[in-house]
């Protein structure tokens, strides 16, 4: 059985992709929706990035490398959606 709390991330990614969405449906709460989705992203992508980077850095190099990079350029390009699509595949 998978513990309740690895469960939370994925959870809290997937919340926060329709929670933004739902936000974009009204012209009255439109402005809320990016820094909900960006504010996800930092919270829950970033820990993945930490995660990741001190496996690399004992030498555990795998495909986890490349959706490290995905989120990061997603933070720095500013592009929520697509970094939380990969933090969900990544939890």
């Amino acid at each position: 059985m998978i513990p309740l709390r690895a469960l939370l991330p994925p959870a809290l990614t997937l919340g926060s992709l329709v929670g933004g969405g739902l936000l974009y449906l009204s012209p009255a709460t439109t402005p809320y929706a990016f820094p909900l989705h960006y504010g996800a992203l930092l919270l829950l992508g970033l820990p993945v990035v930490w995660r990741t980077t001190r496996g690399m850095l004992r030498g555990a190099f795998a495909a986890d490398v490349v959706a490290m990079l995905a989120i990061a350029t997603a933070i720095a390009l500013q592009q929520p959606i697509a970094g939380l699509v990969i933090v969900l595949m990544q939890t």
